[in-house]
């Protein structure tokens, strides 16, 4: 459907948002009109005791319990002192808007009121530095002249006869108050905290209403208060206006938080701009404000102002820099990228001297920019580590770039999505509902992101953010949830970041009188994860359900990779050293046994197998590409953290058997037992220069590796789920074309910088690093993430 009205619930929310916007100036002005005389503060009140009642609801409904928002207050208690501003503004604003509603008609006083886009980019510019483009200005130009002539007689009559120069002046003032408040959330309170959009509104309506209390107190020389809901005051309020008045505001304020998160901008543009027509046809309507050709050419104009100026984001990207596409002193030469000829069996020819001149394929990017924090941590990582990186940045930008590009990611899905799993950061909201099928089996309603953060914010040195996380999640995440999940996904990402967490929080004593929360909370999520290997073949299943385990009679699929079935002995494993349970080690260790029991002569693994039966269920290898990645990865980091040396010694049989069956050149690839090979590469095999380094240190070959993969990313400027690189130059799949923002060639980039330190390598993966960051920002960034 056009513009993303694609459902019911978005179409009614479009309409909805129009017309209770349209409905407020009507119904004040209606008021005034109907001779109606009430107490505006009172008003005001009440509208904000409906709202709080309102975020109360939807807390409860999608969030947790009454006891959850008390204690989620609590933790944020500050956001009682930051409102304070923008609260009184906004408190001051509504009671003044109903003096200057019922002294302009509606469709004037909405026209006036769009100054405040003016006042707000002028504020953008000389207070935020941000930029507005000469389109903006434009538009901005186009609403002045609008309003102008909207009040044309002003100019040449003068203010007699009509309305006085302090009821222009008022509109003023709720224009700057309006735009400062504005100004201040954004400058002030965006990033400071973490809390949920509701608690967030909380505070806002809890604040105004106190705010509101002292002006009728104030009013009423100490008992306003209370003669403010005396039976006289309240019969004018319990007229069905005024009642109106009040629901109508409360709704418009849900409404709005509705729209944003599931409408785009595009939309809320269209939406300002048929607000100012029906305001403007239906007080003609309804009041006989004429519509003459001074006001039709004045809508026509605010309302292509509105449209020009909301088309474009107020803070746009930055535009692109310019980026090194090779490493210092690196030989144009060197290295080309491999041609891959399967005419004749797994014969590997490599073919130089393709042209450089010829177009880069092009490459769609995926929505999932999370993932960009965990290749700017392991960046970093390198900093931290026992080798390090010694000396200052070497390309452009350097680590400044990287802390900005957290600070951008983490704060949108504080902004956007918290707390739910995931960010869209295109729709800019959190990801609910489960609409990608298989891929959204990781959502499960447990703050997701915000756990998988925890150590990023370590190594970013946002220990205030780390320590308000690690409170939250210790009191508010629950995973007695009744919900089929991932049982991979969960274990890679929710346990091993809150085990991670834990170990920064008890190193670090951060949070104050910290009382191993997270550990409890991983102890919680291990034993629920732990049913998913009460199997036949003690292999665990690949989705389990959070509160029943693996249950028969769902529709479970029977099937798992090997590298779901291979990854857990590091997260069950640390989870057993820290509580002296080894229910989880021994599992993980049986599950990884299982899989070596069926690996072949020459040490190679087909990618899927019945977790009921024990039998292979196709015939691929992939090497050290999807299905067995993280497998390699466990066996050998199994290794390094428990001593295990016969885990050890069985990755050495993978690996030498993928050196002499999958190895083509500086690249792996697939295999099937009953066919040629495959000419198709992955990202996610990238992280095999980092395995070489690992155990050979930092050969040749590692290198040659990592800089291969770095060549395909430059070709692009990204790497692609699928590259074909039969024949000459690259090819892209159709299907893969999508660009997920995989940290793994980074990782391996970082590991060999760290390996060659202070030698001339070392700079030139510094270089390469940071180029991809660049194009990283250059590329893929957008307003939320």
């Amino acid at each position: 459907m056009l513009l993303g009205l694609d459902t019911p619930f978005k179409f009614a929310l479009f309409i909805g948002y129009i017309v209770v916007w349209t409905s407020q100036s009507i119904l004040v002005h209606l008021a005034a009109k109907r001779g109606i005389e009430y107490n505006y503060t009172t008003v005001v009140f009440l509208q904000d005791c409906c709202k709080m009642l309102i975020t109360v609801f939807l807390f409860v409904r999608s969030e947790g319990s009454l006891g959850d928002l008390w204690r989620q207050m609590v933790v944020h208690k500050k956001l009682a002192v930051l409102y304070l501003v923008p609260a009184g503004l906004y408190a001051i604003y509504n009671n003044l808007t109903f003096i200057s509603m019922a002294t302009f008609d509606p469709a004037t006083y909405y026209v006036l009121l769009q100054a405040k886009l003016v006042v707000t980019a002028i504020l953008c510019v000389t207070v935020l530095h941000k930029p507005v483009s000469k389109v903006q200005w434009l538009g901005l130009f186009i609403i002045t002249i609008g309003a102008m002539m909207k009040e044309y007689k002003v100019f040449i009559h003068g203010f007699e006869g009509g309305h006085s120069i302090w009821d222009y002046l008022l509109v003023l003032l709720l224009v700057l108050l309006s735009s400062f408040a504005g100004v201040y959330n954004e400058k002030l309170l965006k990033g400071q905290d973490t809390a949920s959009p509701n608690v967030q509104n909380m505070f806002m309506y809890i604040v105004s209403m106190a705010c509101n209390a002292l002006g009728l107190m104030v009013r009423g020389s100490g008992w306003g208060l209370i003669t403010a809901f005396s039976p006289e005051n309240l019969k004018p309020i319990l007229s069905w206006n005024v009642l109106a008045i009040i629901f109508n505001a409360a709704i418009t304020g849900v409404m709005t938080g509705f729209f944003l998160k599931h409408l785009n901008s595009i939309l809320k543009s269209i939406a300002a701009a048929i607000q100012v027509w029906t305001v403007a046809i239906t007080s003609s309507i309804v009041f006989g404000y004429p519509i003459d050709l001074g006001v039709f050419l004045s809508l026509v104009l605010v309302t292509a102002g509105v449209w020009i100026y909301s088309r474009y984001p107020e803070t746009p990207a930055p535009a692109a820099k310019p980026v090194p596409t090779r490493e210092p002193g690196a030989d144009e030469g060197d290295v080309e990228l491999g041609a891959l000829d399967t005419s004749s069996g797994s014969e590997y020819k490599q073919q130089s001297g393709a042209s450089s001149d010829e177009p880069s394929p092009k490459m769609s990017f995926s929505s999932s920019p999370w993932l960009v924090v965990f290749l700017l941590g392991t960046i970093l990582v390198v900093g931290e580590s026992s080798v390090r990186w010694d000396g200052g940045s070497s390309g452009p930008g350097g680590m400044d770039l990287v802390e900005r590009m957290h600070e951008h990611a983490f704060g949108g899905y504080m902004r956007y999505a918290f707390p739910y799993d995931e960010l869209r950061p295109l729709s800019c909201d959190g990801r609910i509902l489960r609409e990608r099928g298989d891929l959204d089996f990781n959502i499960a309603n447990v703050s997701m992101t915000y756990i998988d953060a925890l150590d990023s914010l370590v190594l970013f040195d946002r220990l205030e953010d780390f320590g308000e996380a690690v409170d939250y999640i210790s009191h508010n995440v629950t995973f007695d949830r009744d919900v089929e999940v991932s049982a991979f996904e969960l274990n890679i990402r929710v346990l091993g970041g809150l085990l991670s967490g834990h170990l920064h929080a008890k190193r670090m004593g951060i949070p104050s009188g910290y009382q191993d929360g997270l550990l409890q909370k991983a102890i919680d999520l291990g034993d629920r994860l732990y049913r998913a290997f009460d199997t036949p073949t003690d292999l665990p299943a690949a989705r389990v359900n959070l509160a029943g385990g693996v249950d028969d009679d769902n529709d479970v699929p029977d099937s798992t990779s090997v590298a779901e079935a291979g990854s857990w002995i590091l997260e069950f494993g640390t989870l057993s050293l820290l509580t002296g349970d080894w229910k989880y080690y021994n599992a993980a260790r049986k599950a990884l046994d299982r899989l070596g029991m069926r690996m072949g002569a020459a040490a190679l693994l087909p990618t899927t197998i019945s977790v009921s039966a024990g039998l292979w269920q196709d015939s691929l290898s992939s090497g050290a590409g999807p299905g067995h990645d993280s497998y390699y990865e466990y066996l050998l980091k199994a290794y390094v953290l428990f001593g295990d040396i016969e885990l050890f010694e069985r990755f050495m049989e993978h690996y030498e058997g993928i050196s002499s069956y999958q190895a083509g050149g500086q690249l792996t690839f697939d295999i099937a037992f009953d066919s040629p090979v495959h000419s198709q590469v992955s990202p996610l095999q990238s992280f095999w220069g980092g395995v070489i380094n690992s155990i050979r240190g930092p050969s040749a070959y590692a290198t040659a590796v990592s800089r291969m993969w770095s060549r395909l990313w430059n070709s692009m400027r990204g790497l692609p789920e699928v590259v074909d690189i039969k024949g000459r130059g690259v090819n892209l799949i159709g299907y893969g074309r999508d660009f997920n923002l995989r940290p793994e060639l980074a990782e391996t980039l970082a590991q060999l910088g760290a390996a060659t330190s202070g030698g001339v390598e070392d700079e030139s993966y510094k270089w390469k690093l940071e180029a991809m960051a660049h194009d990283l920002e250059n590329r893929t960034k957008v307003i939320a993430g």
